[in-house]
């Protein structure tokens, strides 16, 4: 690499409650269309730096989806090198009782090689002291999506490909006060619940990098990774769990709607009495809320609900 429960509880009787709103606050946010000079490298403006002495590798397009956008890759690095790391220094230290989720996302697509030369894409994510927490990994050799963590070498196969010259989005929710992050590709969970730091290392945000990693230094690929739309923004934990009626079917099945953190466990329990509670559900929210139907509600005259967070 580079440089450097507690338990929430909500009961309801076929009822409703209301959910916590979430506060949101931008660290940093930008579409590259303000500021910029596409005739310049992206290092070097509106406070974005590199981490080589190198010329290329980075830089401007404005013919992406209509819009000016910024990349890494195409151009050799001269001298060369094996990478290039562009970053936007965030320098942001999560508060635990409060903001402690910040929620990464980006607008993406590798742009495949006009040879058979093909490297990597990274976006690697490192706290401000300069140690690197995780990477997700592009590999454009394979088309596979890879990561790895600190205190690790090893890089893990997340079971997703992508496809050349198509526009996704990338997002990454990091959860500070569980030392958890999970990722999604557009609409698909690629990666879930995941240490942020598997060494202890401080957990705050420095930098989330766009990095061309090269496979062969003396013959880079022209593949390159157009990114825009690039957004950091701290999040509150929700309170607690959040329970909404759906509907009671005809034939006495209830559906509920459980509402709470993206990347978060829930699990939801029963009880006719408020005093012995039996399992009924466990999922992980990958959006803003799970939907479940108790089939066992059509035998019991009334049935008590709770939500709670799971470690």
């Amino acid at each position: 690499m580079k440089r450097k429960s507690s338990l929430t509880l909500f009961s309801v009787c076929l009822g409703l409650c209301s959910l916590t709103p979430l506060q949101g606050a931008t660290i940093y946010s930008t579409t590259f269309d303000q500021g910029y000079n596409h005739t310049y490298e992206l290092a070097g403006q509106q406070g974005w730096v590199k981490d080589t002495t190198s010329s290329g590798g980075n830089g401007l397009i404005t013919n992406f989806n209509g819009s000016t956008a910024a990349y890494v890759g195409l151009f050799d690095l001269q001298p060369p090198a094996s990478w290039i790391y562009v970053w936007q220094p965030l320098n942001y230290t999560p508060v635990m009782g409060q903001t402690p989720v910040v929620n990464f996302s980006v607008v993406l697509s590798i742009i495949d090689s006009t040879t058979t030369d093909r490297d990597d894409f990274f976006w690697s994510v490192y706290n401000v002291q300069g140690d690197h927490l995780f990477t997700v990994d592009f590999d454009n050799k394979d088309l596979g999506i890879y990561y790895v963590l600190d205190g690790t070498n090893d890089w893990e196969y997340s079971g997703v490909t992508f496809t050349n010259d198509t526009t996704y989005t990338l997002q990454i929710s990091l959860n500070f006060a569980r030392n958890r992050w999970s990722a999604w590709l557009s609409n698909t969970n690629i990666l879930s619940d995941l240490p942020i730091t598997t060494t202890g290392a401080p957990l705050t945000l420095g930098d989330i990098d766009a990095v061309w990693a090269i496979y062969d230094e003396d013959y880079p690929g022209d593949n390159f990774m157009i990114f825009d739309n690039y957004q950091v923004v701290s999040e509150a934990l929700v309170a607690r769990p959040s329970l909404q009626v759906l509907n009671r079917a005809p034939n006495g099945d209830f559906s509920l709607r459980v509402s709470g953190q993206s990347g978060s466990r829930y699990a939801v329990e029963g009880s006719t009495n408020l005093v012995n509670w039996l399992p009924l559900q466990t999922n992980r929210i990958s959006s803003a809320s799970f939907d479940y139907t108790d089939t066992g509600a059509r035998a019991l005259d009334r049935r008590f609900y709770r939500a709670r967070q799971l470690p």
